[in-house]
C-alpha cells in the first residue's frame, strides 16, 4: 500500500471517528424499581372503574385538572388526579367503534380527540357537554388492521404550524408513527386530514401502545406494551432515552405530569410512578 492511500485511510478512519452515532448517544436505562407506584384506579369493589371498564388510552387536560380515559367499548372517563371523582359514559359513533386512545389538542377548548381502530378515526369530542362534533376519516392514511389499527395518540404543539400541530398517531400492526395534520383551527367543521409522514423508532417491535407529549421536557414518549418498552424521542423521531423492563401489564395509556409518570393498564387499573426519572 503507498503513502498516499494509507494516509487516505488513516484520514477517514478520522473523520469516522469524529462523526457520532444515532444510536451510541441513546441512553438505555432500566425502569425504576425502587419506585412504588400508587393505584389511582382500580375495578369495584375495590376501586371506581365499573366492572368491564379496559382502560385503553390515557390524557390530561391541564385547564379542567382532569385525567381522561376511554376504554374499548366506546366508554370515556374523567377523574381528578388523585383518582377521586370519577365520571363515565358510554358514547358510539356506530355499532364497531372501539376507543384506543386519547389526547388533548388546545387546553383552552374542551375537546378530546380519541382514537379509534374500527375503523381508523379521530373523533373530536367535547368531555364537559358530552358531545360528539366531529369525525375525522384516516382509512386512506392508516389501512384497515382489524385490532392493529390505531393504538396511540398525542398532540405535538408547535407555534408554527397553521393548525397549532400535529398529531402523532401509532399503529400497532407496524409500531410505526403517523404525522398528521387536522383542520382543528382553521375550521370547525371540516373533517379532511393531511399526511405528513412517518417513523418507526423500533423496526423489531410492534404492539406500540401509547403515546404523550411531555410538555416539560419537549419530547415525546412512547410505550411498547409486549416487550414493556417506554422511548423518549424527539418530535421528527430520533430516539433519546429507552427505559426497558417497564412495570406493569397491558398498559395501554400514558401520560406525565409534573414529573410523575401515570401508566393506565387494559385490566382496569391506573397506576401513578412518584417523580420517575429521579427514581432508581
Amino acid at each position: 500500500m503507498t503513502h498516499t492511500a494509507t494516509g487516505y485511510w488513516l484520514l477517514l478512519l478520522v473523520l469516522c471517528m469524529g462523526i457520532p452515532s444515532l444510536h451510541a448517544q441513546e441512553t438505555v436505562l432500566k425502569f425504576p424499581k425502587k419506585s412504588k407506584p400508587i393505584h389511582i384506579a382500580q375495578h369495584k369493589p375495590k376501586g371506581q372503574l365499573p366492572r368491564g371498564f379496559e382502560p385503553s388510552g390515557l390524557t390530561w387536560h391541564p385547564r379542567l385538572k382532569k385525567l381522561v380515559m376511554v376504554g374499548d367499548d366506546g366508554e370515556t372517563a374523567t377523574m381528578n388526579i388523585d383518582g377521586s371523582s370519577f365520571q363515565n359514559k358510554p358514547f358510539r359513533v356506530n355499532v364497531k367503534t372501539d376507543f384506543e386512545a386519547v389526547t388533548i389538542a388546545d387546553p383552552k377548548t374542551d375537546f378530546v380527540y380519541i382514537g379509534t381502530e374500527r375503523p381508523n378515526t379521530l373523533i373530536e369530542y367535547n368531555i364537559v357537554t358530552q358531545e360528539y362534533t366531529r369525525q375525522f376519516k384516516l382509512g386512506h392514511i392508516l389501512p384497515h388492521a382489524g385490532n392493529e389499527g390505531i393504538e396511540a395518540v398525542a398532540f405535538v404543539p408547535d407555534v408554527n404550524d397553521p393548525e397549532g400541530g400535529l398529531f402523532y398517531i401509532g399503529y400497532q400492526k407496524t409500531g410505526s408513527i403517523y404525522r398528521v395534520r387536522l383542520p382543528i383551527k382553521s375550521s370547525s367543521t371540516a373533517t379532511d386530514s393531511t399526511y405528513l409522514d412517518h417513523f418507526t423508532p423500533l423496526p423489531e417491535h410492534t404492539d406500540l401502545a401509547g403515546l404523550t407529549w411531555d410538555h416539560a421536557n419537549n419530547r415525546l414518549l412512547a410505550l411498547w406494551d409486549k416487550p414493556n418498552i417506554l422511548v423518549a424521542l424527539t418530535r421528527d423521531g430520533k430516539i433519546i432515552k429507552q427505559w426497558h423492563k417497564v412495570r406493569g401489564a397491558n398498559q395501554e395509556g400514558i401520560v406525565m405530569i409534573d414529573g410523575d409518570l401515570y401508566i393506565a393498564e387494559d385490566s382496569g387499573d391506573l397506576y401513578k410512578y412518584p417523580k420517575f426519572e429521579s427514581s432508581k
